[in-house]
């Protein structure tokens, strides 16, 4: 099983290889010769987990009782720096992948909804915008990360899976959104916020018990016990981003069952979706 699931961990950032891949190509011309190529780095992936699932369990065997990234990553450093490093550089890959995308997201939204005045701008200038609201986002994350780094015993490894897994939460907005048109704008917003509030609660509260060792005592209540496991299990907790999954999935459909979409583009929307409304050509 440890071995199981240290190749998974290694296999899983071939999974984006493709998109990156895809998404770098200048035309449509390159998409193909794009996953070829994808392909080949991908392939590699597997061989890879294998050969660090197979030493770790020739030398630490299959019941060591560790798990996570940071003791998956150390166990192969201790095995070999070279293959080790391979490993950390792939975890981080497949995390800090996800990092682009929501930076340029975050970017394009703040200008949008936080500064009407740019409306007005040309396409030229709206574009600046986007770059220096860019450039001020990686700054202040740079900064926040350096901060984490020297004053906090908070490890950025963690950090950045935490940030994996706030990805999640719109993710699965998305997914209802597309494949249950019963979902309404408030739905999805609140199943959102809902999923990010609880995420960063759950994040907190591993903290605080693993810095004040919260535990049970031998009389403590089911309850108790159970609360301190999910806290405190293998010295890292039940990981946030099972929090940030389940949240949504069920305040997304509750909510949108509460209330009703009166935005009335419900309709185009759809329509646009299933090729029945061609997206350029607006409704009659």
């Amino acid at each position: 099983m440890f071995a199981m699931i240290f190749s998974a961990a290694i296999h899983t950032p071939a999974a984006s290889v493709y998109t990156n891949y895809a998404a770098a190509a200048r035309n449509e011309r390159h998409i193909a010769p794009a996953f070829v190529a994808a392909g080949i780095i991908a392939a590699g992936m597997p061989v890879l987990a294998g050969l660090i699932a197979i030493l770790t369990t020739a030398r630490y065997g299959i019941d060591t009782g560790l798990s996570g990234y940071r003791n998956l990553t150390t166990l192969a450093s201790e095995i070999s720096p070279v293959v080790g490093g391979v490993a950390l550089a792939a975890v981080l890959a497949a995390v800090i992948s996800s990092g682009g995308p929501i930076l340029l997201s975050s970017a394009t939204m703040f200008v949008r909804d936080w500064l009407p005045f740019t409306r007005r701008y040309d396409s030229a200038r709206r574009l600046r915008a986007y770059q220096v609201t860019t450039v001020v986002y990686a700054i202040v994350a740079a900064l926040a990360a350096w901060v984490v780094a020297t004053r906090t015993t908070i490890s950025i490894l963690d950090l950045l899976l935490f940030g994996f897994a706030m990805v999640v939460p719109p993710a699965i907005a998305v997914g209802y959104v597309i494949y249950w048109p019963r979902t309404t704008e408030r739905g999805a917003y609140w199943g959102m916020a809902v999923g990010y509030g609880a995420g960063l609660v759950w994040f907190a509260l591993i903290k605080l018990a693993l810095a004040f060792g919260f535990s049970a005592p031998e009389d403590a209540s089911a309850l108790h016990r159970l609360l301190v496991y999910c806290l405190t299990v293998d010295g890292e907790g039940i990981d946030p981003s099972y929090v940030t999954t389940f949240v949504p999935l069920v305040a997304i459909p509750l909510v949108s069952r509460l209330t009703i979409d009166t935005s009335g583009d419900r309709e185009q929307f759809y329509a646009m979706l299933d090729g029945t409304l061609p997206v350029d050509r607006e409704p009659a």
